[in-house]
């Protein structure tokens, strides 16, 4: 079904190319990018036993020792599984990768220009509660929902004490608690919300109430207009060089999510909450929006560059990572000075990946695709 439906955009791509804009065929690749990581999550979690998993990671094209190290790794989770193993993490250099061919690899990001300069954790992870296993998306959300409400009276000159003030421990384990929560709430009035993408959350969120606060869930959140925005991973440095070489890159998009909520966002609040998603992952990021004029190197005019205000947040710690982002059990949120820091933080939880020379440039293209979802506080 999946590789009639891709033939089919594939063949439209072709036909289309030279009679309308770009922004069509974009928009027909990234409706086969969504569809192929959803179908290949749906088929994932229909395994329930070890052997299934296996059987599924062998027909990929993963030998037994690979797929039982990485079943083991990510705790039976065959999701995290394929994406531990596309990553490069489970191959074997001895061996072939992907269908017999060279090992998939995740390229690293070069050094960024300004690493974390702060972190917060918290004991408390999305794996803390059972139901939570699936909840990122949902709890990303929440988080969005509660630093948007709680930063809205922060002024330029008093960022940085307003965001330590907000981003505690206390918040990590408050959203994450809530989000589990809005979570299991959805799936039992609404069905399975498993994997759902953050706007199918939010369509199921908008009617319905929480009888235990009487407000609406997630109601106020504002999802910019001509969302989600889709991109693509690179390996290129962090900069606004960046944007010349990949104008679809991670920089890029969240650079002009904040340059954005600056020309047409009034009285929205003072930051950007954008989620980004790359299935099954999910973390939340905290950008300044821009005070005045948009400044040549990327930095909000009206912050100082020391405010601490580019901020990344993660709902579980990620073992197989360098620190910081693998503290022991817990959540996490990294404090970084501009977006180039926190960029190379993102590009260290999504690398590129390498899929190797036997894989056709386009499968690797819709691998390394990703979403943001840009909110604000409705105005």
């Amino acid at each position: 079904k999946i590789s009639s439906f891709v033939l089919f955009q594939l063949r439209s791509i072709v036909l289309f190319s030279h009679s309308q804009a770009f922004s069509t065929i974009q928009s027909i690749f990234f409706s086969i990018v969504r569809c192929m990581h959803f179908n290949a999550i749906e088929i994932a979690t229909m395994s329930n036993s070890n052997d299934e998993s296996i059987s599924m990671l062998i027909s990929m094209g993963f030998d037994l020792d690979q797929s039982q190290r990485a079943l083991d790794r990510n705790g039976g989770n065959v999701e995290r599984a394929i994406d531990f193993l596309l990553s490069g993490s489970g191959a074997d250099t001895s061996q072939g990768g992907v269908g017999g061919g060279t090992a998939a690899s995740a390229s690293t990001a070069p050094p960024s220009s300004s690493a974390a300069t702060s972190i917060v954790t918290s004991p408390t992870s999305q794996y803390s509660d059972p139901s939570g296993r699936s909840a990122c998306t949902a709890i990303a959300l929440t988080m969005a929902q509660h630093a948007l409400k709680s930063l809205r009276g922060a002024s330029s000159s008093s960022t940085s004490s307003v965001v330590g003030n907000v981003i505690t421990t206390e918040f990590l384990e408050t959203s994450i608690t809530e989000g589990i929560r809005n979570y299991s709430i959805l799936k039992t009035r609404k069905g399975s919300v498993e994997h759902s993408s953050a706007e199918e959350i939010l369509v199921q969120a908008g009617n319905m109430n929480d009888k235990n606060n009487n407000n609406s869930l997630l109601s106020h959140l504002k999802l910019f207009e001509n969302s989600p925005r889709q991109g693509i991973l690179d390996s290129h440095p962090p900069s606004i060089e960046s944007m010349n070489i990949n104008p679809v890159g991670l920089y890029s998009l969240l650079y002009h999510c904040q340059e954005d909520a600056s020309r047409s966002c009034t009285g929205c609040g003072n930051f950007v909450a954008a989620v980004i998603t790359k299935p099954p992952e999910t973390v939340l990021v905290l950008l300044p929006i821009f005070a005045t004029n948009i400044s040549g190197s990327g930095d909000s005019s009206g912050y100082n560059n020391d405010s601490q205000s580019y901020i990344l947040l993660d709902s579980h710690p990620r073992p197989n990572q360098h620190a910081p982002h693998n503290p022991q059990h817990g959540s996490y949120a990294l404090f970084h000075s501009d977006l180039s820091g926190l960029v190379g933080s993102l590009k260290e939880i999504f690398p590129v990946t390498e899929l190797g020379p036997d894989v056709p440039e386009m499968m690797g293209m819709m691998y390394n695709s990703f979403d943001v979802y840009p909110f604000v506080l409705p105005g």
